[in-house]
């Protein structure tokens, strides 16, 4: 059975064998085939039209469910400050100094005890206001050798105090001057590397100065190394150095030390 689609003349076409096409019968001319076709490709891309417009509406609807049915989104939650490791350092030495050349019982079994009981006094006399939180020496036990106490003291203005009021009490007293005994600021591992380099620093300028046979006088003051030569009183001061540039700006990193708003240059007092 033809397709009823089909033009008459094609159907014509199908009673007759291949001998009778090949040997001359009629065939709808190309124009008639080429209208044929574009007529059958207009009704499909019409025909696709309306169902992509189907699909989309049906989209659009499935949209509108889903947000109607959506859970309602949980409330974000509010990040809390966590300090940096710079930061959490800096406020564990805050209030934390270190006490040396304190006699040490070696083989006391309340070693702790004892050395609790020094350094209380010595704290005490210093500064009566000061309350010590913990204290614990620093490094394995060594027979003849004193090992450093790090204390712990209830807030840095306390640590300030004792600080500054130590080598006052520790040269009044023949018995601390003749163990040697001082009193320093805790540092960090990384202010300590700071404090070795600008020592180092400090040894290699002294050297120096006593090769060339130079009258001048070169000291460590708040974290920098200062000068003073008599003869050229207008270079005195802090000294313009590589190793106090990077100290200077290693404290001012850090916020460790706090430099004071009148100098340029890395003078730097406890923060």
């Amino acid at each position: 059975m033809t397709p009823p689609f089909l033009p008459h003349h094609l159907n014509l076409h199908r009673q007759r064998n291949y001998s009778q096409v090949s040997s001359g019968s009629q065939f709808p001319s190309n124009v008639e085939l080429v209208a044929f076709f574009m007529e059958s490709h207009n009704k499909m891309q019409d025909e696709l039209s309306k169902k992509n417009e189907q699909i989309a509406a049906h989209y659009q609807i499935i949209l509108l469910m889903q947000q109607e049915n959506a859970a309602p989104a949980p409330p974000r939650r509010q990040e809390s400050y966590a300090p940096t490791i710079n930061e959490s350092r800096n406020d564990a030495y805050s209030n934390m100094i270190v006490v040396t050349n304190i006699p040490e019982q070696i083989d006391a079994s309340n070693d702790n005890e004892l050395d609790k009981a020094a350094i209380n006094n010595l704290i005490k006399n210093i500064d009566p206001g000061v309350e010590i939180d913990s204290l614990a020496r620093m490094g394995r036990k060594t027979n003849g050798k004193k090992r450093s106490i790090k204390v712990k003291l209830q807030s840095n203005q306390q640590k300030k105090a004792v600080l500054s009021k130590a080598p006052t009490y520790i040269k009044s007293n023949p018995e601390l001057l003749k163990n040697n005994t001082f009193i320093n600021s805790m540092r960090s591992p990384e202010s300590h590397r700071m404090q070795v380099k600008l020592q180092r620093r400090l040894n290699e300028l002294r050297n120096n100065a006593k090769e060339s046979k130079m009258d001048v006088r070169l000291y460590i003051q708040r974290n920098q190394i200062h000068l003073n030569d008599i003869s050229n009183p207008e270079k005195n001061g802090i000294l313009n150095d590589a190793v106090n540039e990077e100290v200077a700006a290693f404290y001012k990193q850090h916020n460790i030390f706090r430099g004071r708003t009148q100098s340029t240059t890395s003078d730097f007092e406890m923060h």
